[in-house]
C-alpha cells in the first residue's frame, strides 16, 4: 500500500511540474499572439489611413494627369423649342 501511495505521489508530482511548464509555455505563446495582434491592429490603421489619402481627389487628379487623363467639363445645351416630353390625353 505504501509503495502504491509513493507511486501515486511521484506521478502527481511529475504531472504538477509538467502542467506548470505547459501553462507557462502557453502563457508566453499567448503574450506573443497578443503582441502580434496589437502590431497588426496598428498596421491596419496605417494602411486604412494610406487608403484614405490615396483615394482623395486632390491626390488622384494630379496622378491621373501624369498618366494622360484629363477632365474636360461638357456643356449641356437644351434648346427651348425641342419637345422633350408630351402628355397624351387618352380620354
Amino acid at each position: 500500500m505504501a509503495v502504491l501511495l509513493g507511486v501515486v505521489l511521484v506521478i502527481l508530482g511529475v504531472s504538477s511540474v509538467w502542467l506548470s511548464s505547459r501553462v507557462s509555455s502557453e502563457g508566453e505563446r499567448l503574450e506573443d499572439l497578443e503582441r502580434r495582434a496589437s502590431q497588426l491592429r496598428l498596421e491596419n490603421q496605417l494602411l486604412e489611413q494610406s487608403v484614405v489619402e490615396r483615394r482623395s481627389l486632390t491626390r488622384i487628379e494630379p496622378e491621373a494627369g501624369k498618366l494622360g487623363f484629363s477632365y474636360k467639363p461638357a456643356n449641356l445645351i437644351i434648346a427651348p423649342d425641342e419637345v422633350v416630353a408630351q402628355l397624351i390625353d387618352s380620354r
